[in-house]
């Protein structure tokens, strides 16, 4: 199993006692109420326990833990209709000026598969437009209220694959042009557009991805987390448990082999295989470990298995990873030749000339930081 940031023994009894049934889920429930201190649980949980209520609710469970948890439900599904009132605004907004979206993410998650607004807390909307479209669509959000950070440039649109806008109402949303960083301008997106299916939100018709790419977004974006992994895993349940049959395992194949992206399905769906063993067929856990990763999947998993702290390179390797994966399809020289554009903006610099300084300058606290975890103070 290759390094993956997975639910700790309490927290897979927390997943089981909210998305198992019967049995299974009231000894989850018993053993992971007997292992933790319920006021003094770790923010990471707090994800769960929306849906955790409906479980146990459903299950029978007299508790009276429970008034408490139906007060996570009603803060989930009160903030949760306000985002998603406001977002149905902007998606007719989006609509009428001729631009399809699809929702991502949590919005996505709570529409079409928990199918209700009170199971999975979400902070933002995340809403993915063509990228021939989205200067004109955060033009419309702008003009309707909406500020983005960062501002939307050229270079912004070429490197990034979404901005953050916020108005003074806390409301927030993510506009995207790609469904995941690692995408780049050549990457085929066609069949996310083609597979995705029609819902509405409060009048508002929009769409959804396909439960397979929906799968698939998920399962990449969870494997890149460091914390709070309890997420990634319930989405995760929760879609194959309401696509059942629907599941279209060889789609969700293809797009790990099209994209380059395997190694991060090979960590999560070997690890839903290993622990939710109904949950994925051993023939795609065994598929996926056939497929040949990319030459630059296998720079990225030697460059992972470094110690960070230790290494002379610092973060750079995972730099040109990131632009080597967001340049793919163009051309060597070309490449060769973006490559200065590409550090002024990641390093958030003002010009190609104050590039040697910088790396001078983080070589140089790099220098001082391997002495000391070799030597101490």
């Amino acid at each position: 199993m290759e390094v993956l940031n997975r639910p700790s023994p309490i927290q897979e009894m927390l997943l089981r006692a909210s998305l198992l049934d019967g049995d299974d889920a009231l000894d989850s429930w018993r053993r992971w109420i007997e292992n933790v201190d319920f006021d003094k649980l770790p923010v990471s949980s707090f994800v769960l326990l929306p849906l955790l209520y409906d479980n146990l609710r459903q299950n029978g469970v007299k508790d009276p833990l429970l008034q408490k948890l139906k007060g996570w439900y009603t803060r989930t599904w009160f903030n949760n209709e306000t985002l998603l009132r406001r977002a149905a605004q902007y998606l007719n907004l989006l609509r009428d000026a001729g631009i399809e979206a699809i929702l991502l993410k949590g919005a996505s998650m709570t529409i079409a598969y928990y199918r209700d607004p009170g199971l999975r807390p979400m902070g933002d909307v995340d809403v993915l437009v063509r990228p021939d479209r989205i200067v004109e669509a955060a033009s419309l959000l702008r003009e309707s209220g909406l500020f983005p950070t960062p501002v939307l440039t050229d270079d912004v649109v070429r490197y990034m694959h979404s901005v953050h806008f916020a108005d003074g109402d806390l409301f927030t949303m993510d506009l995207h042009w790609r469904l995941l960083w690692e995408f780049g301008p050549f990457d085929p997106v066609e069949s996310f557009w083609h597979g995705r299916t029609e819902v509405e939100i409060h009048g508002a018709p929009t769409y959804v991805l396909n439960p397979a790419d929906q799968l698939f977004q998920i399962c990449v974006h969870g494997a890149r987390l460091r914390q709070a992994p309890l997420r990634w895993v319930a989405d995760a349940i929760t879609i194959l448990q309401t696509s059942g049959s629907d599941m279209d395992f060889d789609r969700l194949l293809r797009a790990a082999d099209l994209h380059r992206l395997i190694l991060p399905l090979r960590r999560t769906l070997g690890y839903l295989g290993e622990v939710w063993p109904t949950a994925i067929p051993e023939t795609v856990v065994a598929e996926l470990h056939n497929l040949q990763l990319s030459r630059l999947e296998g720079i990225q998993r030697r460059y992972e298995a470094i110690d960070h702290t230790r290494s002379m390179l610092g973060k750079l390797p995972r730099v040109l990873v990131r632009y080597l994966r967001i340049t793919r399809g163009v051309a060597f020289t070309r490449r060769l030749l973006e490559l200065p554009r590409f550090l002024v903006f990641d390093g958030k610099l003002q010009h190609v000339r104050e590039i040697p300084r910088e790396v001078f300058g983080k070589a140089k606290r790099r220098v001082g930081t391997v002495v000391k975890s070799f030597f101490g103070r």
